[in-house]
């Protein structure tokens, strides 16, 4: 019993710690993002086109399909589905 309960803690651990780097390195993928914006001026960052480029390749939407009601049917970003299909794998993986 306390071998497997050490092993449950064990890859429980790296479990978080995998989680923890991938969401580390996509936090500095963002921070590098938003240092393209402006601090100062809207108007600025609403026609930086390298900063919405990257915000639009964070999704997996048709990019000719215009959806004008984000509000109820907004996809997930894909870090959201990511994280969706690594902890649906993991619960599958289960006995």
């Amino acid at each position: 019993m306390g071998d497997r309960r050490h092993f449950l803690q064990h890859a429980l651990l790296l479990g978080a710690g995998g989680w923890s780097l991938a969401n580390t390195a996509y936090a500095r993928q963002l921070d590098m993002a938003n240092e393209l914006l402006d601090a100062g001026s809207p108007e600025s960052d609403a026609t930086n086109e390298d900063y919405w480029q990257f915000i639009q390749k964070e999704y997996t939407v048709n990019p000719n399909i215009i959806n004008l009601n984000n509000g109820g049917v907004s996809p997930a970003p894909k870090v959201a589905q990511a994280a969706l299909h690594r902890f649906n794998d993991m619960a599958n993986e289960g006995p």
